[in-house]
């Protein structure tokens, strides 16, 4: 488990007060921690203020108030702070998974891995660095490789519950079943109310034809949390959110106590039950967002996603372009009204979307392997492979860039190529009968 850095500062705090060296900025950041642990973070981040002001080289003041800002929402500031941080101290690990934490947050998931992967270089004895990343690479989709850290992490803290429920979900998603449910079982051992664990555990259950068991868990589960039954995805919300939830709600609902115009509060909240599947209430807090800042680019396009989510492609198309006429440069937006698009039946439009987005930025994998799917639709087949090559370059683990390219391969008559990306699709996890029955039609259709 994340050792806290609030305790870890006390400590340090103590070894001060003992030695009699304190000075003023030390005496403010101090009255800032006791603030901090009592929750009352408004204060906390006053005394922080001052005590950089008296210190511009204070890394602990910048950090503490880097995570005041965190737990209240204001994810900006707070990644502005550990940026401070990192300048000051280059080989601060903890100052990198925080801000990895709130990049996370804001569902900037490559650069939070940029993050994790710093701390984990530069603490490689770090469970909670390796946990970190290995989350934000199961969020990524890259399974394998998040199994390989949290498999680390488990390697250095066996008590570590999240991490157990985290690599049982990516053998979930492998196909793994079995071995899935011996990680949630781990999971739940440690910690019996993890009601996030027993809900997957329900799922590998149900897969495996298991219907009582799978039963039992999920009501388990929606004993242990009332709203988890309506509200959980188990395909597309990880733990790594589902219990973020809880710590997030508590300063994003303070914060608009405060101050009900809060616009930031509003989208953090929003984004939170965003990424834990409901949608209704993530939109409900856009708006709110929006109506406070509109200029607010982000939660334009978060809008957008929640209404893709929820199958309201006119309305995300529309979050989409509000979100493009305040910010020309937003990848994201392009690439996700590709999307919405391309589902509407606009390919033209989609693709011209989607090479937006790779001008701006031409390491984006999803919009390279979006671009190649609509080029395949429309019986391109070479410029799709182009694209699923350019896809596979920026991650070679991404299983359906393979699966689509050997289908593209097959209508070429490329057929030992399509074998070769065949084999590996199905070991990245793309379900083998399926994909194979798939590559014999394309064959037949070929003839």
């Amino acid at each position: 488990m994340k050792r806290s850095p609030v305790i870890t500062a006390l400590i340090v705090t103590l070894a001060l007060v003992l030695a009699g060296c304190l000075n003023e900025a030390e005496e403010r950041y101090n009255a800032g921690l006791a603030h901090h642990e009592q929750g009352r973070l408004q204060d906390a981040i006053a005394e922080y203020d001052e005590a950089i002001r008296l210190d511009p080289q204070y890394v602990a003041a910048y950090f503490q108030r880097g995570t005041a800002y965190a737990k209240l929402g204001e994810l900006e500031r707070a990644i502005e702070d550990f940026d401070h941080d990192i300048r000051l101290s280059p080989e601060y690990a903890l100052a990198y998974s925080s801000r990895g934490d709130a990049l996370v947050g804001l569902g900037r998931l490559e650069q939070a891995f940029e993050d994790f992967d710093a701390a984990v270089r530069l603490d490689s004895r770090n469970s909670a660095a390796y946990h970190d990343r290995g989350a934000a690479l199961l969020s990524l989709g890259r399974l394998e490789s998040a199994i390989d850290d949290l498999d680390k992490a488990i390697d250095l803290d066996s008590q570590n519950a999240e991490a157990f429920r985290d690599r049982g979900e990516s053998y979930r998603r492998l196909g793994q079943l079995e071995r899935a449910i011996e990680d949630f079982d781990r999971s739940i051992q440690l910690d019996p109310e993890y009601a996030a664990a027993y809900y997957n555990r329900s799922e590998s259950h149900k897969r495996l034809g298991q219907h009582e068991r799978s039963t039992q868990d999920l009501e388990e589960a929606i004993r242990l949390d009332a709203q988890l039954g309506e509200r959980v995805d188990a395909e597309f919300a990880p733990t790594y959110y589902t219990q973020a939830i809880a710590k997030l709600e508590q300063g994003q609902n303070e914060a608009i106590r405060l101050d009900p115009e809060y616009a930031k509060a509003y989208y953090s909240r929003g984004l939170a039950y965003f990424n834990i599947g409901d949608l209704e209430r993530a939109i409900q807090d856009f708006d709110q967002a929006v109506r406070f800042d509109a200029q607010d680019a982000v939660a334009f396009n978060h809008r957008g996603l929640a209404y893709f989510n929820m199958g309201d492609l006119e309305r995300a198309v529309e979050g989409y372009d509000q979100a493009i006429s305040l910010d020309a440069r937003y990848a994201d937006a392009y690439n996700n009204r590709g999307a919405a698009r391309a589902s509407l039946g606009r390919p033209q439009d989609a693709i011209q979307d989607f090479n937006d987005a790779l001008r701006l930025d031409d390491e984006d994998e999803v919009a390279y392997y979006n671009r190649g799917q609509i080029y395949f639709r429309l019986g391109d087949n070479e410029r799709a492979i182009q694209d699923f090559d350019d896809a596979i370059r920026l991650n070679p683990k991404l299983g359906v860039a393979y699966a689509n390219r050997a289908t593209a391969y097959t209508l070429l008559g490329m057929d030992e190529e399509a074998q070769r990306d065949v084999d590996r699709a199905i070991d990245l996890g793309v379900e083998a009968d399926t994909l194979r029955r798939t590559i014999e039609d394309r064959r037949r259709q070929r003839q």
